[in-house]
């Protein structure tokens, strides 16, 4: 169960609300590596909008970029590991898209997706949107349109559950755990502490038969 703002809730119930729908990234500068946030929005114009951080639960200020978000695909509403996927679709005649992945590398960038309700007499939020989906852009290709059509990028998104369901290749031995400490001498004698016989405390290696 989603937990939902009381002054939201009432105006949703009320049916005096829109929903926007509203997407933050965080590409990479492919000269410093450093990272650099991007928001777009589903709507003419920016926006400035207050929204819940899932990662930390603080309330940030975050500002967004319109007329270039053309449709976000349906987003399972699940509680389980579940990978989720989905899809981002950008104008990509927009000045601001091409600078994200052309400028700017956004394979594997963090992706977040809040939805936010507004007044819509004075198109103020109600309350401080809330994520609707965390996770990383897994492909964004750039599909050029025939004369006449419009191109897109389609961000490919998958939910950061997936990260749960990594499988660790490591193995239990004396050569991985001197990796992590190299005092540790825990899984040193595995190999052959089989072999030994013990006597009053001590070890005493064992005599194989012929």
């Amino acid at each position: 169960m989603r937990d939902v703002d009381p002054a939201e809730l009432a105006a949703i119930q009320a049916g005096t609300v829109v929903a926007r729908t509203l997407i933050s990234l965080t590409v990479k500068d492919r000269l410093t590596g450093n990272p650099v946030p991007l928001g777009f929005w589903m709507d003419a114009g920016p926006g400035a909008f207050n929204v819940i951080n899932p990662r930390t639960g603080a309330t940030e200020a975050r500002s967004f970029i319109g007329d270039a978000l053309i449709s976000v695909g349906e987003i399972p509403l699940i509680s389980d590991i579940s990978v989720r996927e989905v899809e981002v679709v950008l104008a990509a005649i927009d000045d601001d898209v091409q600078e994200a992945v052309r400028t700017y590398d956004v394979r594997n960038a963090p992706i977040e997706i809040h939805r936010v309700y507004l007044d819509p007499v004075t198109m103020l939020q109600v309350a401080p949107a809330r994520c609707r989906f965390l996770g990383q852009v897994d492909t964004a290709p750039i599909e050029t349109a025939a004369e006449g059509g419009a191109s897109t990028v389609t961000l490919s998104c998958t939910s950061t559950t997936q990260e749960l369901r990594r499988k660790n290749p490591d193995v239990a031995s004396h050569e991985s755990q001197i990796l992590r400490s190299s005092t540790d001498d825990f899984y040193r004698d595995t190999g052959v502490a089989g072999d030994w016989t013990l006597f009053w405390g001590k070890k005493q290696a064992k005599v194989k038969q012929t």
